[in-house]
């Protein structure tokens, strides 16, 4: 498995929130006044406006769908759904974080963090953008271990603010990255602490090291500095995945991330870590392959 050095691209994505701190407080005074069916439909009227507008993302989509084996039509008519999609989530999470606690969610394999909440250790929670990730926290309504969420520090102040006072009702703490890894720091304390880490392992930031897996019979790059982190601290790692099933009705999937008994030290340890990962994501996706959010070319491998 060889490593390669992110500085050596440039960085695809910015780490920071579509539409900035005003437009998060619009659509949640829209949501308030209108309700959530009401943002669906006008969401849906100005899909193809993004769709055209944002020809980037698009075409990472699309790509996306190609990697499933769709036609290059068939790709591109599912890249609205997807959008469709990714919309509703949005007014969902938005509706969750500032109160509505009427959505169902049943959890699939609850035991696994039952056992590990209930643990004396910290552990890690793996997360991608896919499904409803930031409603997780929220959904698994517990209040034993302190969830410290690793989001990156170039979001606006203003909604790291805003995410930090909501998420304080979730025993949800906020640690902002920033390419000085001082957070790493920060992580290590919480770990050694009992608490637990809540990371996104699928898009690179920050660290320069990376790793190459298999992903829908192709390579994508994965950033290796979570997954090292865990290593290092020799704790376990779960991975999280919040799916859509309909109107307010969520399913969240946990899965042990394991690594390979035969790693000799960190570095083999932590790229066994991202293969396990790698292959939940994918499990995840054939069951849900509309649920995709990684709006950028996620295939690109770096030279």
């Amino acid at each position: 498995m060889k490593d390669y050095n992110r500085n050596e691209h440039k960085q695809e994505w910015k780490g920071t929130t579509i539409g900035g701190y005003n437009g998060q407080r619009h659509l949640l005074f829209l949501i308030r006044v209108l309700g959530l069916r009401t943002m669906y439909f006008f969401s849906a009227l100005s899909i193809p406006f993004f769709v055209i507008v944002n020809n980037k993302e698009t075409r990472a989509i699309m790509k996306y769908y190609r990697k499933r084996g769709n036609s290059a039509i068939c790709s591109f008519f599912k890249v609205f759904k997807n959008n469709f999609i990714f919309s509703q989530m949005m007014f969902d999470r938005l509706a969750v974080m500032n109160g509505d606690d009427n959505f169902n969610i049943e959890i699939i394999n609850n035991e696994i963090f039952e056992q590990h909440i209930n643990n004396e250790k910290g552990f890690m929670l793996c997360h991608s953008h896919v499904g409803n990730s930031e409603l997780t926290g929220f959904l698994l309504h517990q209040n034993k271990k302190i969830i410290n969420s690793v989001i990156f520090g170039n979001e606006n102040p203003k909604i790291i603010e805003k995410r930090t006072e909501i998420l304080k009702q979730g025993n949800i703490k906020i640690i902002s990255a920033h390419n000085d890894m001082a957070h790493i720091f920060q992580i290590k304390n919480a770990l050694d602490n009992g608490e637990i880490i809540s990371i996104h392992c699928d898009r690179i930031f920050g660290s320069n090291k990376s790793t190459k897996v298999q992903f829908f019979n192709d390579k994508i790059t994965l950033p290796l500095g979570p997954f090292i982190i865990d290593a290092q601290a020799e704790v376990d790692m779960l991975a999280l995945f919040t799916m859509r099933e309909g109107y307010r009705n969520y399913k969240l999937y946990i899965y042990n991330i394991n690594p390979n008994n035969e790693c000799n030290n960190i570095r083999e340890k932590a790229t066994s870590l991202a293969l396990s990962y790698a292959s939940k994501l994918e499990k995840i996706l054939y069951k849900y392959p509309d649920q995709w959010f990684n709006f950028f070319d996620i295939w690109k491998i770096l030279q």
